[in-house]
């Protein structure tokens, strides 16, 4: 490979993106990216090595700049702080998972999201007796899962509806319920929680 042909490949694109967008999201990180590059080809990567590299090296921006871990949380006591002065623990590496008390089992807030038939209809929250948050397994590497939802107008006379929360909007109170739970299966292989809802 030519010398840095990674920042002449960022170069040509950089031209073609601005032509599309004025203001550009990298804009402070330009010389950064150039930086990584020089460091990319001074190793002498090709299109054989590149991709073990810049995936590993897109992960670890990723989660740093969303404060997720690099690796597994391990639950050990090092790792729990107790802020709020109540009985409940968070993990100081993840801040979404959680423990109730001391000795209590973690859970993490995210590892179902529901996702209903719009775009934007997404959420946490509780769906047929299902829970978003989930008990995990240590080593644990947060995963989220997304679980297709509908919604349909409440009917309290509905036995399907009995004892489910539902939501309240301007066009009158609807249900969601859980489209496909076989969907579930995944989730509860990875995470411990509620596996009787597997039941039909």
């Amino acid at each position: 490979m030519n010398e840095n042909a990674f920042k002449s490949h960022f170069f040509n694109e950089l031209e073609y993106l601005r032509k599309q967008h004025s203001n550009l999201i990298i804009d402070d990180y330009i010389d950064v990216i150039c930086e990584i590059t020089d460091i990319f080809s001074s190793q002498g990567h090709s299109g054989g090595s590149a991709p073990g590299y810049y995936n590993t090296l897109s992960k670890v921006i990723k989660n740093v700049l969303s404060f997720q871990p690099l690796s597994p949380i391990t639950g050990e006591y090092w790792e729990w702080c107790n802020t709020s002065g109540s009985s409940m623990f968070q993990n100081s590496r993840l801040s979404s998972v959680f423990k109730d008390g001391e000795d209590g089992r973690a859970y993490y807030l995210d590892a179902i999201v529901w996702k209903g038939e719009d775009d934007w209809d997404t959420f946490t929250g509780t769906v047929e007796g299902v829970r978003s948050r989930q008990f995990v397994k240590f080593p644990f590497t947060p995963k989220t899962f997304y679980i297709d939802v509908y919604r349909e107008p409440y009917d309290k006379n509905n036995p399907k509806h009995k004892n489910l929360g539902y939501t309240s909007c301007g066009s009158g109170d609807y249900v969601y319920l859980i489209k496909d739970r076989n969907q579930l299966v995944e989730v509860f292989e990875y995470y411990d929680e509620f596996k009787d809802n597997l039941k039909a």
